[in-house]
């Protein structure tokens, strides 16, 4: 077998371009595919670390605002801790009753009805009878609400007194019966 080369100066060029033509179509395939290839494998590894770093910095916006709002609402958090009756303490608030009672004039009868000692309840109930002037026990029902303890007052009755001095007072005595709910601290 034997192989003549061509030697037309046509169909040198024709063999030398067909050459060419192969040679970078093999380079292609070997250098140029798996470059390509690799290229996009690298674009969604970016991709992907670039979703991540998002919400990372969502993430770290999140907890920067919460970390914010905590601080805000720190100061206050101390103040919740006074407004609830500590178990055992119900005497330090009987005595803050008869304080505000004293400083506006006023004669009351404090009831404190305690839950069952099993009950998971944290609720206090607070019977309250007082005897004053109209004026005064309006006075007593703004000392109640500046104190620092939680007092939802459930019911309100006034009556006349029985005791009154005289019928002809200008100010009567008013017989007033308060039920209240107090809360312990959970």
């Amino acid at each position: 077998m034997n192989f003549s080369f061509p030697t037309t100066p046509h169909s040198k060029v024709i063999i030398y371009i067909s050459l060419t033509l192969i040679m970078s179509i093999g380079l292609f395939a070997i250098i140029g595919y798996p470059s390509i290839k690799e290229i996009k494998n690298l674009s969604n590894k970016i991709e992907e670390q670039r979703s991540q770093l998002e919400q990372l910095y969502i993430r770290g916006k999140n907890i920067k605002q919460t970390l914010q709002q905590y601080r805000e609402i720190k100061p206050t958090v101390s103040n919740l801790d006074n407004i609830y009756i500590k178990r055992g303490e119900e005497l330090k608030f009987i005595t803050t009753l008869e304080n505000t009672a004293n400083e506006q004039s006023v004669d009351q009868e404090p009831k404190l009805v305690s839950p069952p000692v099993n009950s998971t309840s944290n609720t206090l109930q607070l019977e309250l009878t007082t005897t004053t002037s109209l004026n005064r026990i309006i006075k007593y029902i703004m000392g109640l609400e500046a104190l620092d303890y939680y007092i939802n007052i459930d019911t309100v009755r006034l009556s006349k007194a029985s005791n009154s001095a005289s019928a002809t007072s200008v100010s009567p005595n008013l017989s007033t019966l308060f039920l209240a709910t107090l809360y312990y601290q959970p």
